[in-house]
């Protein structure tokens, strides 16, 4: 057909065609070139789902590897990861300030064919036929589970795990999918999603409604913790956060926020602090230790993988128990605030007081005091204070605004950096609580997500195009609009 065109132009050059034929030939070239690419977009579409075919077609966030030895480079993220933990100061007087009950006890119970099939139901994803270093892999599960000998099986096998208080090695060996969080990145620069073994990930799911039956009910996790909990949500902890804040500012007080962030939280949790922490609430099972102990992993990317390496600290990101375990290590993490109102989405910590402005000088003293509560806590716990992301801001009436100017708060004779606009949750607050960047952040990115998929749109499907609207479009402008 381009040749065909070709010969048409050259036709036209010549006068031997009319202009109408001509540009008739390169309406029909025009509709060729629109055809091909919609059947190639739905067949891709088809072949994996809708949002890898966009993805092939547009570039919609940046999730590439860019690297020039990718051997070299898996493994460099996978020491790096593995070794993340060794620089971190380690303070040995661990104690810690909790109201635990310690009378409370927890263990695993026998699970029932219902109970597994129930769970599997919960699993996503289930037509994945990647294979696992197993040899198995989430699509072969689904096919066979619903056969009577397959369920007891396996029903079998998580009963012995839990009997005997063992989970075999080979399953403890974590894939990593390596998410980088800027453009060109170093090993420094990537977020390590676990890609757990199938037969793992379900038995985790099991003693994941049991220990958060267990939790819930006896009200073990602090009031200050929004994150992992049932009937709390970012909304939750936004909503309670911003009710603070509207009120003090009723009040006419200046409030003062600081925004704590740990460096690598998840990848430096020490596993025999957590097993200490989990006995204090009574949660005494074995099974824990053996989930947490001698475990390994891979990176893996574009199909070449690293060495397998041991890993002695963190809780794999991704599985179903981190985040149960991760809240349950932090959980007196909000009683060493004396003064402030500690608010906490899993690591994310932000810690508020507030006093009237000719009392600013005390505002600042108790605002210290707690910080500096924060950063011995962090270290008995072989925690580390990421200083450079750690910022703190001033929130406060206009008529008020002479007394916000000489806040200083240090970390280790390091002054936390003041900003006018912090960003918690996705939510962009100001200094004013007026909104103004929040919302013109919003627009700038609901605009760049309609000028990139504008294109292709004719090139899907009514229902597509909505599922697509509601995912890169709708979700920006929904998120949190309850505030």
């Amino acid at each position: 057909m381009i040749k065909s065109n070709k010969n048409a132009y050259g036709k036209f050059k010549k006068g031997a065609i009319s202009k109408e034929l001509f540009k008739l030939s390169c309406t029909q070239l025009k509709k060729l070139f629109k055809k091909d690419k919609k059947d190639y977009l739905q067949k891709t579409i088809k072949e994996t789902n809708l949002f890898e075919g966009i993805k092939k077609l547009i570039s919609i966030g940046n999730t590439n590897l860019h690297t020039e030895n990718e051997c070299f480079e898996v493994n460099s993220i996978n020491n790096f990861f593995t070794n993340i933990c060794k620089n971190i100061h380690k303070d040995k007087s661990f104690s810690e300030k909790s109201n635990c009950n310690t009378s409370l006890s927890f263990s695993l119970k026998k699970v029932t064919n219902h109970d597994v099939l129930k769970t599997w139901n919960t699993i996503k994803n289930k037509t994945n036929s990647k294979e696992y270093h197993t040899g198995m892999c989430t699509r072969m599960i689904n096919l066979t589970i619903l056969a009577p000998n397959i369920t007891t099986l396996l029903t079998h096998f998580f009963n012995l795990s839990i009997e005997e208080n063992f989970i075999p090695d080979i399953l403890k060996i974590t894939r990593i999918k390596p998410i980088p969080k800027k453009t060109n990145p170093s090993s420094e620069d990537f977020r390590p999603i676990s890609i757990i073994p199938i037969l793992l990930k379900l038995l985790e799911k099991i003693v994941y409604d049991q220990l958060s039956h267990f939790i819930n009910d006896n009200k073990i996790i602090n009031d200050r913790q929004y994150g992992f909990k049932k009937g709390y949500s970012t909304t939750t902890y936004m909503c309670h956060l911003m009710d603070y804040l509207y009120k003090q500012l009723d009040l006419d007080k200046i409030c003062l926020m600081v925004s704590i962030d740990m460096k690598k939280a998840f990848d430096t949790i020490n596993r025999e602090l957590l097993l200490q922490k989990l006995k204090k609430y009574g949660i005494h099972s074995l099974w824990f230790k053996s989930f947490l102990t001698n475990r390994k992993q891979f990176v893996e990317h574009n199909n070449i993988q690293s060495d397998i390496t041991l890993t002695e600290t963190g809780i794999p990101q991704g599985s179903a128990l981190s985040g149960m375990l991760f809240t349950i290590f932090l959980n007196d993490m909000p009683n060493v605030c004396v003064f402030s109102e500690p608010y906490q989405y899993a690591d994310d910590t932000n810690i508020i007081d507030s006093e009237y402005p000719e009392r600013s000088d005390e505002l600042q003293r108790r605002m210290q005091s707690d910080v500096q509560n924060l950063i011995t806590w962090l270290k008995s716990n072989h925690l580390e204070l990421n200083n450079s992301k750690t910022q703190m801001m001033v929130i406060c009436s206009p008529k008020n605004q002479f007394y916000a100017k000489d806040f200083k708060i240090n970390v280790e004779n390091v002054t936390i950096s003041c900003v006018n606009v912090m960003k918690c949750l996705g939510l962009y607050i100001d200094s004013q609580l007026n909104w103004n960047h929040h919302i013109k952040n919003v627009i700038k990115k609901c605009n760049f997500m309609l000028f990139s998929l504008y294109p292709y749109m004719n090139l899907l499907t009514p229902k597509q195009r909505l599922i697509i609207l509601k995912s890169y479009v709708l979700s920006n402008t929904m998120h949190l609009f309850v505030i």
